[in-house]
């Protein structure tokens, strides 16, 4: 038994070290603000608003969560993304622009559903 431990350890240290991702101290922090709005529809909106996002980012694979997420959250340039994932430059572009893209269908969609 104590074998399998050891492999299934190595195995997930393996992953890890394949995903880039980057981790934050307090990933809650990120997106949770507390509602100030005095209106109740505000709020609802705002909540539907983040849902519908939520749901449109579920729908990008990992290196499109994650490139854009280091442009507009991190604020690094399309070069230092290159740089850090050792991908070229012209790809990252490309990932950055389709996952926007992606993103901006889904929401249309969703909100043509909501009305």
């Amino acid at each position: 038994m104590w074998i399998f431990t050891i492999c299934r350890s190595r195995a997930l240290d393996l992953l890890r070290r394949r995903d880039p991702a980057e981790t934050h101290a307090d990933p809650y922090a990120l997106g949770v603000e507390p509602c100030t709005d005095s209106d109740p529809l505000d709020a609802l909106e705002g909540i539907e608003a983040r849902g519908m996002m939520a749901k449109a980012v579920q729908g990008l694979t990992q290196v499109e969560r994650q490139l854009p997420s280091m442009a507009f959250f991190r604020g690094l340039t399309h070069e230092e993304i290159a740089l850090r994932t050792r991908a070229p430059l012209g790809s990252v572009k490309t990932v950055i622009r389709n996952a926007i893209q992606k993103l901006k269908r889904s929401l249309e969609i969703q909100a043509d559903f909501a009305d």
